[in-house]
């Protein structure tokens, strides 16, 4: 039986992707592992084997599909995007019966042979981001933030070739296709929410959703999991619970680490903030960092490497702004070619150009270094709406509200490109 298990990833986590490969070879010898960087190389490096994949050498078998996708979706949201595509070319073009998807920020503590024989069983196995039900939620994710990203974590994801899977995943690579925004508006978070409808279409002798609390341990479960280390072995218990079981820690998952600072400095931060570290879970993230440390000069090769699609081919940045204008054209059945091209006289960039939308303006750095600058503005943008209350009454106020809300969506701003009229490069 074929059996394998990948990562997806843009060239700068190749280092991490390989750490977490090494770490399969050791528990899980019996596994094929494969990489799938997300965007392109100027020169491949010569040392990388051929298990690490140009994602769009197999993957794009529409080329203006591709660049769609690669131009409208930010980094995470096109590696989410193309998972799909990854497990179907494992399944129907390399014949695989099992396939196990893990981020590349995850390290393997103990043998995936319990996930393997799941699939022996099931065609689909998930994990969901917590597993215990409190009264009072003592997590450090806040639970309005887990009903926005989903209930499962998609870091890790297994399935076997069966047809129930192959349903699965042509329903799941047609919604990603351009629903796979981080979208605050809609009820998109990337590749996970899409997954929260899987037990409408599949039962439990198909779908099984993993309460392991080996599986997929990860910051935002910590408050219910406790690492042990006993006898050089590692595994989790429950935490404040009289259940002193102990359960092997399959896989750690260190999503939204600062990985530099982490081997330089030592510094924990997740996403820019500050951690709540556990002593029993630092004991956990230390055995990663002595292996970042281990691996810096090769990690740290690859993390300095610039991500293809964020930018255009004279090397100026394509920005977020830029991305949600062109879903905004798409939605509205106006398509360009060569996204990334820069030279046509009438090439999307050369409108944005037009328009002086080209600022390399960074809003999400400017307000986090500029929060009592935004605090004195919220409070100038108050005085102007209670004037406006004051001029408009309150049922003429609360529609103009209403109509900011849904008008708010960066799509809706095309008009800023002006008229385009019938242009060679607009398909």
């Amino acid at each position: 039986m074929k059996q394998c298990a990948f990562t997806i990833c843009a060239k700068n986590y190749i280092g991490l992707a390989q750490i977490l490969e090494n770490s399969i070879k050791e528990k899980s010898p019996e596994l094929g592992f494969f990489v799938f960087v997300a965007d392109e190389f100027e020169e491949r490096p010569a040392e990388l084997s051929d298990h690490v994949i140009v994602s769009r050498t197999v993957l794009a078998k529409d080329d203006q599909l591709w660049e769609e996708m690669a131009f409208k979706y930010d980094l995470t949201e096109f590696c989410t995007s193309i998972k799909p595509r990854c497990f179907q070319y494992l399944l129907k073009e390399l014949h695989y019966d099992k396939a196990i998807y893990l981020d590349p920020d995850i390290l393997v503590f103990n043998s995936l042979k319990p996930v393997l024989d799941l699939l022996d069983t099931y065609s689909i196995v998930l994990t969901p981001h917590i597993s215990r039900i409190q009264e009072h939620y003592t997590g450090e994710m806040p639970e309005k933030e887990i009903l926005f990203v989903g209930s499962y974590n998609l870091g890790f994801c297994a399935v076997r070739n069966s047809p129930d899977t192959t349903k699965f995943m042509a329903w799941w690579t047609d919604r990603l296709t351009d629903k796979c925004f981080v979208n605050h508006q809609e009820p998109y978070f990337t590749d996970q929410c899409w997954i929260n409808m899987l037990p409408c279409f599949f039962d439990s002798n198909s779908l099984h959703v993993s309460r392991h609390i080996g599986l997929n341990y990860a910051p935002w479960n910590q408050f219910e999991r406790e690492g042990v280390v006993k006898d050089s072995e590692w595994y989790v218990k429950l935490r404040n619970e009289p259940d002193d079981t102990l359960y092997d820690l399959i896989f750690a998952h260190f999503s939204g680490y600062d990985y530099k600072n982490l081997i330089n400095d030592g510094i924990v931060t997740q996403r820019g903030r500050p951690v709540k570290e556990y002593d029993d879970a630092a004991i956990i993230l230390n055995r990663y960092k002595e292996i970042l440390a281990s691996q810096k000069e090769n990690f740290e090769k690859y993390l300095n490497m610039s991500y293809s699609y964020n930018f255009f081919d004279n090397g100026a940045s394509v920005l977020p702004f830029h991305r949600r204008l062109y879903n905004g054209l798409l939605q509205e059945g106006k398509k360009y070619t060569d996204l990334f091209g820069t030279q046509e006289e009438n090439s999307f960039y050369t409108q944005l150009k037009k328009k002086n939308l080209l600022s390399s303006f960074n809003l999400k750095a400017y307000i986090r270094g500029n929060k009592k600058d935004i605090n004195k503005n919220k409070s100038r943008a108050n005085k102007v709406f209670v004037l406006l209350y004051k001029i408009l009454g309150y049922k003429k106020f609360q529609m103009l509200i209403e109509f900011f809300i849904n008008y708010s969506k960066q799509e809706n701003f095309t008009f800023l490109l002006g008229k385009r009229g019938k242009q060679e490069n607009i398909l």
